[in-house]
């Protein structure tokens, strides 16, 4: 004997031909709704916003973390550069994404550390309460450059100049925001300095104009600025790490004139709230296995970028650090977004 609803189908169907093709479509928009399972994931290629231009720091590693993950999930990672507004286009769009593990976001200082702070009124995303955090990525120092041409010697020259000649010097980054920013702000509170920030988007046009001599300084990752360090098309004058990087030996640290001073810019992967906790811990263990491969380890060298990794809620640990640490940074200084 056939169940009741089997004869109630059956019956809406012969009154109604159309109805089996409704029944169908909706069963497919059932299949499409629910929730994403480890085991089934991924079923297609993952885009990975990253709130940056292309070629800078964070582009650069993002693409690199993008193929080798891709290829421990056995599907596609696509990064999709959305820049402007310091990273809060890209967040605001990552935020209200759908939570089915198919859009990822490059999580970094300016996202989820500055920009709370620099832009209370105008930000559209909680970093905390909008995001769920997969894993650490990697942290990397900044460093500071200029054009040969411009007779800046040194950092000790460069203070000296500026404090001779107030808001004269400018320099540039690839943000508001950003690591770099940050960096630059917190030189100029160190050594009680007035530089004139011009902010940029993305790091790579920072660098041109750098280059022209268009801006006297750049603050930027050592991973997108070496090729030109290299090249001699810019002068390093120091790093913001805590001791000299093996790639730049001869270039002192900004702690050698300004004890104690150190910022990194960092990086993460995170995802749209409400993603399935099987998922994210899918994710995690993959983003994980992919930064202790050759491939990633050994371009990170390269790029002076040191592995983070750890788990979700050790990101969480560390954006909700950030978030108090330039809380205060910029409300004790005044930084705005100029």
């Amino acid at each position: 004997m056939k169940p009741a609803s089997f004869l109630v189908v059956r019956a809406v169907i012969a009154r109604n031909p159309l109805a089996i093709i409704t029944l169908v479509v909706l069963s497919v928009i059932a299949i499409l709704a629910a929730p994403a399972g480890a085991d089934d994931y991924p079923a297609r290629p993952i885009r990975l916003i990253v709130p940056f231009a292309v070629g800078g720091p964070n582009d650069i590693v993002a693409r690199i973390m993008a193929t080798e993950l891709g290829k421990s999930l056995g599907q596609n990672v696509i990064t999709e550069n959305r820049p402007g507004a310091s990273g809060n286009i890209a967040a605001e769009l990552a935020a209200h994404a759908a939570p089915d593990g198919y859009t990822l976001f490059w999580a970094q200082g300016a996202t989820h550390g500055a920009n709370p702070w620099l832009y209370r009124t105008d930000i559209k995303y909680d970093p905390v309460k909008d995001f769920v955090p997969i894993a650490l990525i990697g942290r990397a120092p900044i460093v500071i450059l200029t054009a040969p041409r411009s007779g800046i010697k040194s950092l000790d020259d460069l203070l000296r100049k500026a404090k001779a000649a107030p808001d004269k010097l400018t320099f540039a980054s690839g943000g508001h925001g950003t690591s770099p920013h940050m960096a630059g702000e917190l030189l100029k509170a160190s050594a009680g300095v007035k530089l004139v920030h011009i902010p940029y988007k993305g790091s790579q046009p920072a660098i041109v104009d750098a280059i022209a001599g268009q801006v006297d300084i750049v603050f930027d990752g050592v991973a997108s600025a070496i090729g030109y360090i290299k090249s001699g098309q810019l002068m390093p004058l120091a790093v913001s790490a805590n001791e000299r990087l093996p790639a730049l030996p001869e270039v002192p640290t900004i702690a050698e004139v300004i004890p104690g001073f150190e910022v990194a810019g960092w990086s993460g992967i995170a995802a749209p709230a409400g993603m399935p906790a099987a998922v994210v811990q899918r994710l995690n263990q993959e983003v994980n296995r992919a930064l202790k491969s050759s491939a990633v380890s050994e371009r990170f060298a390269q790029l002076n970028v040191l592995a983070l990794s750890g788990s979700p809620a050790d990101m969480q640990a560390h954006v909700k650090s950030e978030l108090e640490k330039w809380k205060k940074v910029i409300a004790d200084n005044g930084i705005k977004a100029d």
